[in-house]
Formats: C-alpha cells, structure tokens, sequence
C-alpha cells in the first residue's frame, strides 16, 4: 500500500492541469454537512495554482470555503450563515522565512496540506501521517480501483499524544485523539492511473477491548468528473481586489 500511494504521488505531481468537480461530506460532533464543489489546479509543482471550493449544507444553513492559491499567495474566504472573512497569506514571505516547510502544514491527516499543495499535499501529509496495508482491487462506480486502508504512524501518534512509549492496543488511544482526528484513512485510488477518486477519513464508535467497534466516516472527499490538460483560469484578482 504505501509503495502503491508513492507511486500515486508521482503521478499526481505530473499532472499539468485538473479540473475536477467534487463531493464532501463531514460528520462532526453530531453535525452532517454536505455538498459540491470544485477543484482546479493548473502548472507545474513549483508555480501551481489551485483552486478548490466547497459548499456545505446542513441544518445549520449553508457554509461556502473558497481557497485560492497562486503559488506565492492563499486566499482562505469563509461565509457562514453568520459571518464571511477572507484572509491573505503570504506563502513567499514564509518561505523566506524558512517558517513553510513540509513539516509545517498544520494538522497530520488534515486538509490543511490541501491549501498549500493542492491534492498532491493532501496525499503527501496521508502518506507521511499513516501506514498503508496491503492495497486491494475492487469495483467502484464502474471503475477498477485499488482500495486502501491506513493506520496512524508510531512517530506521528506519539507526536500529536505527547506520549513518549509506544502504544499498545488501538483501544488505548483511539478515545485521546484530537476531535478532528481519525482513527484510520481509506483511498480509493484509479487502478491504472493511480488517480485518487475518494479520501475517507473515519473514526471508532463504540470500541472496545476485542476491537470490534464500528468505524463510522469523519469526512469523506469525492473527485467527480476529472478532466486533465484544460486551460484553467483561477481569478485570482477579484479576491485580490476585495482584500485591498
């Protein structure tokens, strides 16, 4: 499996341009929001741009996220049925300042590697964060793809515990992980291409010492409809206008 998702990275960083529509839903301290949204990432690893929005429903109302990234600069937009922010980093500046670093995207396992590479860094922080079983070949939506399921690293468990021994039976940590934080990650990965169709972060409910818990999703992240080497335009300079 992690053979397999070094290979998936590769791949991926390749592509010159992605459009792709895409499908989130979240589960969340007794939340469910879903919805589409859209994926663009255009250029090469050095001068990507991407472009990723999501808009989410639930009862709480509507949540739109707009991230924007120019390779130099992230614009975050947040609106909520309450408040709209947007926000400017200047991913140069902290480059310069030896601050950005690959170690530096915040949260293992979370989307904040999205906002800075794209879906490349997503995979990347998955691969550095857990350690893949052995992958298997299924069917999905009328696609053969090679289905994976990941477990927390020792390094990275005891990073985020702060516990300086090794953990033995799951059933001891799982309850003092982070609220945002999955118990194992599932990919659903293209079986010849090697293309990511579905990130599945999930959670124990119910565990117990024989392990026989229910593993119920966080979020789950779905690629629809993928298109590869079309010219993209991100527009940039509205967002860039709004935050003068």
């Amino acid at each position: 499996g992690d053979v397999l998702l070094d290979s998936a990275i590769a791949a991926f960083e390749n592509y010159q341009s992605i459009p792709a529509t895409t499908r989130l839903q979240v589960h969340l301290r007794g939340h469910h929001l879903f919805g589409p949204g859209t994926y663009l990432q255009k250029g090469p690893l050095d001068r990507r741009q991407v472009r990723s929005e999501m808009i989410l429903r639930g009862r709480a109302g509507k949540f739109t996220l707009t991230q924007i990234n120019d390779s130099n600069r992230l614009w975050l937009f947040e609106e909520t049925p309450d408040t709209s922010t947007l926000k400017l980093i200047d991913l140069q500046r902290l480059r310069d300042a030896g601050i950005l670093t690959r170690n530096s995207l915040g949260n293992p396992g979370s989307f904040d590697a999205l906002r800075i590479r794209g879906l490349a860094g997503l995979l990347q922080g998955i691969q550095d964060s857990f350690r893949f079983g052995r992958a298997v070949k299924i069917e999905w939506n009328e696609k053969s793809v090679w289905a994976m399921r990941g477990v927390w690293r020792d390094s990275i468990l005891k990073q985020m515990l702060g516990e300086s021994e090794e953990k033995g039976d799951s059933s001891q940590w799982r309850d003092q992980l982070p609220p945002w934080a999955p118990t194992e990650v599932g990919l659903l990965l293209d079986a010849e291409t090697l293309f990511p169709y579905r990130f599945e972060f999930l959670t124990h409910l119910g565990g117990n010492p024989q392990g026989q818990s229910q593993l119920e999703p966080i979020a789950i992240l779905e690629l629809l409809e993928i298109r590869f080497e079309t010219y993209i335009s991100f527009w940039v300079k509205r967002l860039s206008n709004e935050n003068a």
